[in-house]
């Protein structure tokens, strides 16, 4: 799917069945429906390019408990970028740290608004008990010398509880992508065993650019988060992906509600990064812990998914096919989660 910017018009057209229900496109934001989490993409419009502060509010969108905030930008040069959130249920809760991206590192917070059980942890903003929230905002802040001219576009993955999964799937076979094999196991990291998400996103970034130059200890280093001493944090990486694809590119977290929404990606030649807990008959582990590996193909007669899964001790064993059901319970423990790409 190519995501195209317009302004002050609305349009609306129907797409694929089970893919997305509708895009509703208005002055430079695109709304893709699903039946329990939304995707909500914004343009950011910067007129001034000293221009410190900038905030979107989000309202007309379902009722949902959890947030995931994702961004295409580059990084500063100088200072940092600060993202929080604001989410209203009775009332506006206060503003919570969600990400501080600076030049060279990155952190996430764990923080607390007890006055609106608002809760921001690592890449996810939840409403605790049973408050649901119907407004959103985020603001980016550019401080200590940073400025705002390269920060293009703020994505929201809201859901209201545990996403539906619509399992039925394209009867087509989908081929596989020419996805390079590459296994966490052989880079020459300290903590190897922990570089899934910079493993498999580095393999999807080089399938996309049609390039092997990005090196996946080299992208593990900007996804790092500081904070919490891991590499998995979803919004970092597909934050740092942008980076290395460049405009042309945009990147979010999603949380998949269909079967052919996968179909429909690959069919547009975009990999999808999508974190899995085992049990998963054939891996190379227990996966109890999460892990991320890459979608590339489908066989729709042999019911089976076609992967790059880099925890497998060689390069040319990662390329796999998952039995489709177990995989898809694999994917629902994580409650389908996965990085998604398209052409701007």
């Amino acid at each position: 799917m190519k995501l195209k910017k317009f302004h002050f018009i609305q349009a609306f057209y129907k797409l694929e069945k089970d893919f997305l229900k509708q895009i509703l496109i208005q002055f430079s934001w695109i709304i893709l429906a699903f039946s329990s989490s939304t995707i909500t993409h914004h343009e950011l419009q910067i007129k001034d390019p000293f221009q410190k502060t900038y905030e979107w509010e989000l309202e007309d969108i379902p009722f949902f408990n959890e947030l995931i905030v994702s961004w295409n930008a580059f990084r500063p040069s100088q200072g940092f970028y600060l993202i929080s959130t604001s989410l209203y249920t009775t009332q506006w809760s206060a503003w919570l740290p969600y990400a501080a991206w600076h030049k060279d590192k990155q952190k996430s917070f764990n923080v607390t608004d007890n006055a609106s059980n608002i809760s921001s942890f690592q890449d996810i903003v939840v409403c605790s008990n049973v408050f649901k929230a119907k407004k959103l905002r985020i603001r980016i802040e550019a401080i200590d010398h940073a400025t705002l001219k390269d920060f293009f576009c703020l994505h929201a993955c809201t859901t209201l509880g545990t996403p539906t999964f619509n399992k039925e799937a394209s009867p087509m076979r989908v081929n596989p992508l020419n996805i390079s094999p590459l296994s966490q196991m052989t880079l020459d990291h300290p903590r190897f065993a922990s570089l899934c998400s910079p493993t498999s996103t580095t393999a999807t970034i080089r399938y996309l650019t049609q390039t092997n130059t990005l090196q996946a200890t080299h992208f593990a280093q900007h996804v790092y988060d500081q904070a919490f001493d891991i590499y998995g944090n979803w919004s970092f990486s597909v934050a740092q992906a942008f980076v290395e694809l460049g405009k042309a590119w945009r990147g979010w977290v999603a949380r998949f509600t269909s079967f052919n929404q996968i179909i429909t990606q690959l069919k547009n030649n975009c990999p999808i990064v999508v974190s899995l807990k085992g049990p998963l008959k054939g891996s190379a582990q227990t996966y109890q812990s999460g892990h991320l590996v890459v979608i590339r193909g489908y066989h729709a007669q042999n019911r089976e998914i076609l992967c790059m899964d880099p925890a497998f001790s060689l390069d040319s064993d990662t390329l796999i096919a998952y039995e489709e059901e177990n995989f898809l319970q694999a994917w629902e423990r994580r409650g389908f989660v996965g990085y998604c790409f398209a052409r701007h």
